[in-house]
């Protein structure tokens, strides 16, 4: 397995994006946020990706491009939705 952890930048740049949001939702519904919630979600959002199987030495060709093609899913997704994914 890859691990595949951005590190503590990438958390923390998360968690400052999801309290824009949270702010937002706040002022244009009057619906309160549990911002502490918010720092779980930045830390464990891509929790998800530390399972990527990635190609070994033996996997046919077809096996690899499977991994692969999945992996490159993976990220697309999360590249593409990122934050916007928080269910508030």
């Amino acid at each position: 397995m890859e691990n595949t952890d951005h590190g503590a930048e990438h958390t923390y740049n998360v968690f400052k994006k999801s309290l824009e949001v949270a702010d937002a939702v706040e002022q244009n519904t009057d619906i309160p946020v549990d911002k502490e919630l918010l720092y779980i979600m930045s830390a464990m959002h891509d929790s998800g990706r530390f399972r990527l199987p990635i190609a070994k030495e033996g996997d046919t060709e077809k096996q690899q491009q499977a991994k692969e093609k999945k992996r490159k899913t993976a990220e697309n997704k999360h590249a593409r939705y990122g934050v916007a994914q928080v269910r508030l």
